[in-house]
C-alpha cells in the first residue's frame, strides 16, 4: 500500500527497471514488457527508466508514447584512466593508512601498468569502455598486482571476479565469515 500511495501521488516518483536483458526467454521478457507497460498506464503521473541491452527490448514494444532510447557511451581513453586513477587511490589511502604521497604513487604506477594492458589486448579494450566492467577490471587487476594480470577472455575476468568476491578478497583483508570458501 505505502508505494501504491507513492506512485498515485501529486508528486512524481522516479521508478527504475533494471536489466530487462536479463530475462532469460522471449516470453518471460515479452510478460515483463507487458508488466511494465501495465504499471506506466497505471501510474501515469511518474517517471520511468527502464535498463536493458538493446537486445534485450529491440523486440518489444514499450507502448508508451513519450519515450527516450538513451545508449550508453564507452569511457574514452581518458575517462578510463581517471577512473581507475581514482580506484587505485581510494584503495591505496586505505593499504597506506592515509599516506597520501605513497598512496598517489603506488595508485598511478599501478594505473599506467592496467592502462598499458587495456590498449594492448584488443578484447580488454573493448569490455573497459563499460564503467561497471572497468570496475571489475580494476578490482581484479588490484587482487593480482604487482603480479601480471592475465586477461584471457571475459568468462575468465568473471570467474575472477567471482572468486575475488566470494572470499579471497576477505582473506586478504583479514575478515573472518561464518561461510567457509576454498579456491
Amino acid at each position: 500500500p505505502w508505494f501504491e500511495r507513492q506512485l498515485r501521488h501529486k508528486v512524481p516518483c522516479i521508478v527504475i527497471f533494471d536489466g530487462l536483458d536479463e530475462v532469460a526467454g522471449n516470453e518471460d521478457r515479452k510478460r515483463v514488457v507487458e508488466w511494465v507497460n501495465t504499471q506506466i498506464e497505471r501510474y501515469p503521473n511518474n517517471h520511468y527508466i527502464l535498463t536493458s541491452r538493446p537486445s534485450g527490448y529491440e523486440k518489444f514494444d514499450l507502448h508508451v508514447a513519450d519515450h527516450t532510447v538513451l545508449f550508453l557511451r564507452p569511457f574514452s581513453d581518458e575517462q578510463k584512466r581517471r577512473f581507475i586513477q581514482a580506484f587505485n587511490e581510494a584503495v591505496e589511502l586505505r593499504r597506506y593508512e592515509g599516506d597520501k604521497v605513497e598512496a598517489t604513487q603506488v595508485a598511478t604506477d599501478k594505473t599506467r601498468q592496467l592502462m598499458r594492458d587495456i590498449r594492448t589486448n584488443n578484447a580488454l579494450l573493448e569490455l573497459a569502455g563499460n564503467p561497471l566492467t572497468l570496475t571489475l577490471i580494476t578490482a581484479v587487476f588490484d587482487y593480482h598486482y604487482p603480479d601480471v594480470f592475465q586477461f584471457a577472455n571475459r568468462a575468465k575476468l568473471y570467474d575472477d571476479v567471482l572468486m575475488l568476491f566470494l572470499g579471497k578478497r576477505d582473506r586478504l583483508r583479514n575478515v573472518q565469515r561464518d561461510i567457509p570458501f576454498s579456491a
